[in-house]
């Protein structure tokens, strides 16, 4: 699981897990650690991670949470302020909200250049040896980012002795 930045795609948070684990209760982890990058307005997500939990959650760090809703969704809130006005904008203004929703796909992107520059599949035995090669692997792509976005986006880099 991984919460990536839509310009730069950079990994700003990342999560290993087993593969028959659940995305939704990961979801809270990657936006909590994906808070020390500023300027987070909007957080969109594939509808595994729909709830009103999850909705909440992204409406603590003051940010709109653009989750797609499934075809049974219902706007009641159960509480959730934050959950009737994703699904009532959904409602009444689809396209518009797709918009913001399609940003997600930048972790595609992110997901293929892992695979691409890093192999697809990691060769530690160990559980713990394929989370922390998993993460390495995490490790280098941002290390790409950055010395992309130097270069890309102007972006001067202060390094201190």
């Amino acid at each position: 699981h991984i919460a990536t930045g839509i310009k730069s795609n950079v990994i700003m948070s990342a999560k290993v897990t087993k593969g028959s684990d659940h995305d939704s209760p990961h979801f809270e982890y990657l936006v909590k650690e994906s808070i020390y990058f500023k300027n987070i307005n909007e957080v969109s997500s594939d509808p595994a991670y729909l709830s009103r939990k999850n909705c909440d959650i992204v409406a603590t760090i003051r940010a709109t949470p653009f989750i797609l809703p499934k075809k049974n969704t219902t706007i009641k809130s159960k509480g959730s302020v934050a959950w009737s006005n994703m699904i009532r904008f959904f409602k009444d203004n689809e396209q518009e909200f797709r918009k913001h929703y399609h940003l997600r796909s930048n972790v595609e992107s992110t997901f293929a250049m892992l695979k691409r520059n890093y192999l697809p599949y990691v060769r530690a035995k160990s559980d713990k040896g394929q989370e922390n090669e998993a993460l390495c692997k995490v490790v280098c792509h941002n290390i790409a980012c950055l010395i992309m976005s130097m270069f890309e986006y102007g972006i001067k880099i202060k390094f201190i002795n």
